[in-house]
């Protein structure tokens, strides 16, 4: 089993996360897409229904970070994220 996530985003190996078998590349380009970052101050946000359409071969991923207190205090629930679908 070979295990190549390809996120290092330098360098001209590919490295194996799951036997150290690291693959060189040859002729390969590392490609860093463009990312966003939002800061709410605990105001809502709607992104654009287009901003994030892709095909059916494409793929993106969303992550979010929260930030709390010492305590742990102050993550946003996930109720609080919606695709804009209605709950049932």
């Amino acid at each position: 089993v070979d295990y190549y996530p390809m996120n290092e985003g330098t360098g001209t190996y590919a490295l194996d996360h799951a036997q150290g078998a690291n693959a060189r590349l040859i002729n390969a380009g590392w490609a860093m897409p463009r990312g966003w970052s939002l800061r709410t101050d605990g105001h809502a946000v709607r992104l654009d229904e287009n901003a994030l359409n892709r095909t059916a071969e494409q793929d993106y991923t969303l992550m979010f970070w929260f930030k709390t207190d010492e305590q742990g205090r102050g993550a946003t629930p996930a109720d609080w994220l919606s695709n804009g679908e209605k709950r049932r």
